[in-house]
């Protein structure tokens, strides 16, 4: 029964009414005191969402189970803070996503998490790059899942070397789980989810994409990874944008260099200046991947 008002509880937030961990925290104490709607209205700490909950007594739960169906029979997943598929490192946020949905499989529960993010438009070396140090690092890794934000350029491109080295890959959505940004990802669904993968939202299902969700998707990817690595970055970018959250999250940040003479690789370079780990090739990711399993693994033994 829990499970079942912790689900109202996280729904509850497509209704643009605000709910916080703390609500979730005291859920679980609580346990099974929670019998019917009046009393979840007691543990909610917003005062504007318990007043709308008492207003909408006999509504908002309704509308709450009307989503939950519609997810259902549409194929879409979802998880809410401390349920068993949510990412515990997003509990890290200041505000986490309270809904995180998804169309695929929640390979990220087992698996490191690298997400690969550049420019739309990157140079030839760039890509040449990719096809020679990014697959050969991605090759006959079996605990690996690649996360980007599926744009064009260096994000699809790391999308399609993940599924070409048979790795899941993530694909992380500016909008809801039933709209695609660029539109041309649609056919992009069923390679992502056969390769045991998955399209992510943290908006309800039918929210259009909208400029200020960019920031949004960047700052959950940022702390959704274990190591964000930034191929080609100009000073002004998204991708600088997610550099900026990955250093909020404590998320390490690995760049390659690019010539000063460039004003695509800029940002690089001050990524490089200010500390973050320059890769030259496959064996410098490597280094840095096996380094970054073994703290979290760490981090994990001390925890217990």
């Amino acid at each position: 029964m829990i499970q079942s008002w912790m689900e109202y509880l996280a729904f509850l937030s497509w209704q643009d009414q605000f709910v916080s961990l703390k609500d979730f925290k005291k859920l679980i104490r609580l346990e099974t005191s929670i019998h019917s709607a009046d009393d979840l209205i007691k543990i909610v700490s917003s005062p504007e969402t318990r007043q709308y909950l008492i207003d909408y007594r006999k509504h908002w739960w309704k509308k709450a189970e009307q989503d939950k169906k519609e997810c259902n029979s549409t194929g879409i997943s979802y998880a809410w803070p401390y349920h068993q598929d949510y990412p515990t490192q997003l509990l890290n946020m200041e505000y986490p996503p309270i809904l995180l949905t998804w169309r695929g499989s929640p390979c990220w529960k087992n698996r490191f998490c690298l997400s690969v993010v550049g420019s739309r438009h990157p140079y030839q070396d760039t890509l040449l790059w990719m096809d020679i140090h990014l697959s050969q690092f991605l090759n006959n890794k079996t605990n690996i899942c690649l996360a980007s934000g599926g744009a064009k350029g260096v994000d699809q491109k790391a999308h399609l070397l993940c599924l070409s080295g048979k790795n899941p890959t993530l694909c992380f959505l500016p909008c809801g789980i039933h709209h695609y940004y660029p539109s041309d990802l649609k056919k992009w669904l069923d390679p992502v989810t056969n390769a045991g993968g998955a399209f992510i939202s943290v908006f309800p299902p039918n929210t259009l994409m909208r400029k200020p969700y960019f920031h949004i998707r960047n700052r959950v990817l940022a702390f959704f990874s274990h190591l964000v690595f930034i191929l080609q970055a100009a000073i002004k970018s998204g991708t600088m944008v997610t550099g900026r959250y990955a250093l909020q999250a404590g998320t390490n940040i690995a760049t390659i260099p690019g010539s000063p003479l460039h004003s695509g690789y800029q940002g690089n370079l001050q990524l490089i200046n200010d500390g973050c780990f320059m890769i030259r090739d496959y064996l410098d990711l490597e280094t840095l991947y096996q380094s970054s399993v073994l703290h979290i693994d760490t981090v994990n033994i001390s925890h217990k």
